[in-house]
């Protein structure tokens, strides 16, 4: 086995292909073993997903020295066996389709962030008419919070794998106690950057208006390839965070990089 594999949960739509594609595009360049994952209730569904896998595959039109492509099917549920799966096989990112904000909520119902929060590996969250493309510029927002910081990790190792530049959005303060906290933020960012040699962007955006706009606007206005956050929530119900939602379900359908905050396992991509 490779030592690196990507996991693809396929439920053999549109969007799970559009997964596999993002998938099959990023292995070619670090050589990763992707595993095609499809979760069914009882053992007589086996032999139908089967099947539907050998179309999946033949639609990736694999060519001659493409990365391996394994396709798995697992009797259990998508909130615990996505994740067993990624961590049996050693994955370093589970990729994932979505349809959007509808489309999740139909797929999981009110669950669709419990699925990217049962796992400590990265998730890549992608929409299903996005086409995969080279990942040369990320946005990373961080806040004020310890968790938001562990977004950072991983992303500069993806953008260590693929050259890609990352832009930091931090939040401009009027409060000096909350100016202090940015900076030391953004120091801590920096030193992460300088280490590992990665190439970044600084910039600070006015508290006045919602974050969450601030991000999705400067994505769209610098062509970003992908957003990176880490997901956190002090609210009992995590599957309420409206950030994490809309960031996900971005109307411009950039790709999403999110890991589960203090419980994140980091590794090279």
């Amino acid at each position: 086995m490779s030592a690196k594999t990507y996991i693809v949960p396929h439920d053999f739509s549109n969007v799970a292909d559009s997964a596999a594609f993002h998938a099959l595009k990023m292995a070619r360049q670090t050589g990763a073993t992707i595993i095609l994952l499809h979760i069914v209730k009882n053992k007589n569904d086996i032999p139908s997903a089967s099947e539907s896998f050998k179309a999946a595959i033949k639609r990736l039109n694999l060519k001659v020295g493409d990365p391996k492509v394994k396709a798995t099917v697992k009797i259990g549920n998508i909130f615990e066996d996505i994740a067993k799966t990624a961590l049996e096989n050693n994955s370093r990112l589970i990729i994932m389709g979505t349809h959007g904000a509808k489309g999740m909520q139909k797929v999981f119902g009110s669950f669709a962030l419990k699925v990217i929060t049962s796992c400590t590996v990265p998730f890549m969250i992608v929409q299903e008419d996005v086409k995969p493309g080279n990942i040369t510029k990320i946005v990373a927002p961080i806040n004020l919070s310890k968790e938001s910081l562990q977004i950072i990790g991983a992303v500069s190792n993806l953008a260590m794998a693929f050259n890609a530049e990352i832009h930091v959005l931090g939040t401009k303060f009027t409060d000096q106690i909350q100016i202090s906290k940015m900076k030391n933020r953004i120091q801590v960012v920096r030193n992460e950057f300088t280490m590992k040699k990665v190439r970044s962007t600084f910039k600070l955006m006015d508290s006045s208006k919602s974050f969450t706009n601030h991000v999705l606007d400067y994505s769209k206005e610098i062509d970003a390839d992908m957003i990176a956050i880490a997901h956190y929530s002090e609210k009992i119900i995590a599957q309420l965070d409206n950030f994490t939602q809309n960031i996900i379900t971005n109307k411009k359908q950039t790709p999403v990089l999110i890991i589960k905050g203090i419980e994140a396992s980091v590794g090279s991509f």
